[in-house]
This record gives C-alpha cells, structure tokens and sequence, in this order.
C-alpha cells in the first residue's frame, strides 16, 4: 500500500474487526456477573455451561444476533475495501456507518429483550470491546468519507482522452495565433 491514508482506513477496520474477540456484553443480576459474551460468540452464536446448584451443569446454545454479524461484517468488509484502495472509499465509509448503526441497534434490542425476559431483574453492561469496535468503526466511515471527499476537491476524477486531446489542439492554435510571428 502505497497510500498512508489508505493503510490508515486498514488498520482502523482491522482494529474494529478484531475487538470482536473482547468483550462485549456482560449480563448481571441482582449485582453479580452471569454472563460475558465476546463479540465473535454474539456475531455467531455460541453454546454456554451454566452451573446449577442441584445437578449437572446446563449447556444452553445462544444463537447468532444478526445485528451483531452486520457489525462484525462491516469491519470485515472494510478492511478489504480499504485494499482495494481510495475508488472504494465510499463503499468503505458505507460499510462502517451500516456496522455502528448496527451494532447500536444489537445494544437497543439486547436491553430490552434481557429486561423483558428477567423481568426487570437482569441488566446489560456493554464493554470495552463493544466501545471500541463501534468508536472504530464510525472513525473508519468518517476517515473513508473525508478521503473521498478529499479526492474530489483535489481533482482526482479522470478526465476522458477524447476531451483532454481535445483542450490540447486549442492550446495548439492559441499559440500559433497572429502574435507568434
């Protein structure tokens, strides 16, 4: 990668897509800690033990949250946009802006649906992982769209060979005008 900036959009989605190995959610109720789920076991889903007080340990599966997966995917799909190069920059800030979005709707949708089924009686702490991955991924489409904007006031946009040959004959019989002589 030649491009700094580019390399730059790399590494902040590389970074968003790994903080879904941190964590990302913890559940508690009544002030203890029940539950803590990386955001890779949300994005796919994951098979839990819970201990019981009387009898063999409980494996209960936790099935994906699209929501997360969309989040997971939008770091993934910039970091390899982000390859490609500055003419994906837009497609690159999309990704990241769908992925935040996400992400905050899964945060929306996992209070409610943990307080609806504990009624009342469980929370959700969102960490660090959760943080960084959607502070990282809004950086990465407020980077990609400042470097497609950049590009556009730089003049970046290529102009056709028939119209450049075209502003060269002019310049030609400019200069052979009347004053050459």
């Amino acid at each position: 990668m030649k491009d700094k900036k580019i390399f730059a959009s790399f590494l902040i989605y590389l970074g968003s897509a790994l903080c879904f190995l941190l964590p990302f959610a913890t559940v508690s109720c009544g002030g203890m800690s029940v539950l803590t789920m990386d955001g890779e076991q949300l994005a796919v889903g994951t098979t839990i033990t819970q201990p019981q007080p009387f009898g063999p340990p409980q494996r209960q599966k936790i099935h994906a949250d699209p929501l997360a997966f969309i989040g997971l995917l939008g770091g993934v799909a910039g970091v390899a946009l982000s390859l490609v190069g500055r003419k994906m920059a837009t497609a690159a800030a999309v990704s990241g802006g769908v992925g935040a979005v996400s992400l905050l709707f899964m945060q929306h949708r996992m209070h409610e649906k943990i307080q609806g089924q504990s009624g009342g009686m469980a929370t959700v702490h969102m960490q660090y992982g959760f943080t960084l991955a959607v502070s990282l991924l809004v950086v990465g489409a407020i980077w990609n769209t400042y470097m497609r904007l950049e590009r556009n006031v730089a003049g970046d946009v290529s102009i056709p060979e028939s119209e450049a040959m075209h502003n060269d004959n002019q310049t030609t019989s400019v200069q052979e005008g009347p004053l050459s002589g």
